[in-house]
C-alpha cells in the first residue's frame, strides 16, 4: 500500500472502461492492477467527483431516441 502514489493514480485513472461503465476506487484498483487507496477521505471524494462528471460528459454525449441510448 502506497498511498502517495496510489491516490493520484486512482483520481487521475477514473474514467469511463466499457461504454457507459465508469470505475473509481476499489473498482478501478481491481481493474488496472494498481495500488489501492489509504484511508484518506479526500482522494475518494475528489476520485467519486471525478466519476460523475465523466458520467455527466457521457450522458450529455449520448444520442437518445424514444428514452433509449442509440449512440
Amino acid at each position: 500500500l502506497d498511498m502517495n502514489r496510489a491516490e493520484p493514480a486512482i483520481v487521475n485513472g477514473t474514467r469511463e472502461v466499457a461504454p457507459g461503465l465508469v470505475m473509481t476506487g476499489m473498482e478501478l484498483s481491481e481493474h488496472d492492477g494498481s495500488n489501492r487507496m489509504g484511508p484518506t477521505f479526500g482522494a475518494m471524494m475528489a476520485s467519486g467527483i471525478k466519476a460523475a462528471h465523466e458520467a455527466i460528459r457521457i450522458i450529455d454525449s449520448s444520442q437518445i431516441v424514444n428514452g433509449k441510448v442509440v449512440a
